[in-house]
């Protein structure tokens, strides 16, 4: 059985669980396609949630991203945070000033 490729669908779970774990979806670009999941901008908390982001945070929502039925590959490129290394470490590289 050949399984179509749900863009819309992918879109949204993706969308789905960067909100669960409280990120701002104003400041993120999500580019679906056969071949990749783009997800790019900067990553801030939706307003009123004062805890920060932590590299384990990330780390954990990327991972559930890509865990996803029929998700293709997936690419990140964060404004103020870029990868630490091997092993999903994450550093911050801008103080969230908003």
């Amino acid at each position: 059985m050949i399984l179509e490729f749900d863009k819309a669908g992918l879109y949204r779970k993706i969308r789905g669980i960067l909100a669960k774990h409280g990120a701002d979806l104003g400041a993120l670009n999500v580019i679906v396609s056969k071949a990749s999941v783009r997800i790019q901008g900067a990553l801030y908390r939706q307003p009123g949630i004062q805890s920060e982001f932590t590299p384990e945070i990330i780390d954990a929502m990327l991972r559930e991203i890509k865990a996803v039925p029929g998700a293709p590959r997936l690419e990140v490129q964060f404004d103020n945070w870029a990868p630490a290394g091997t092993g999903g470490a994450w550093k911050r590289t801008k103080p969230d000033l908003r």
